[in-house]
């Protein structure tokens, strides 16, 4: 059985893998490109939320589903933030950016609701 997309579904579904593989490369390259980071109080942790948030909300652009990936993101926050603390020289895991990840993650869930609504 063949689905039917259309040229905004699939762009959106592009759009998400790219936003994917965004996220990934923030949370583990050894040494991210910090892009200013530093100049904006609290930087590293809005990074987090918005690429926490980025993936919910392409997530949900694309029609994929919500739930599992939002549990996927929840375990992931955590887990993430271990393997910088264990495995990746030069980076430390912190809880303060478990909880940007997740208030990233609430941000876009409710952000598509938001635009929604009158």
């Amino acid at each position: 059985m063949t689905t039917r997309t259309t040229p905004r579904l699939d762009g959106a579904r592009l759009l998400f893998a790219v936003v994917v593989l965004v996220h990934l490369a923030v949370l583990y390259l050894p040494d991210p490109p910090s892009a200013g980071v530093g100049l904006l109080p609290y930087g590293d942790l809005v990074v987090h939320a918005l690429v926490f948030g980025a993936v919910v909300w392409t997530a949900r652009l694309a029609r994929l589903p919500v739930v599992p990936i939002v549990l996927l993101l929840v375990a992931h926050a955590g887990l993430s933030e271990a393997v910088q603390h264990t495995l990746l020289p030069g980076r430390g895991g912190e809880i303060s950016d478990v909880v940007a990840d997740l208030v990233g993650v609430v941000i876009g869930l409710v952000l598509p609701l938001a635009r929604r609504t009158p």
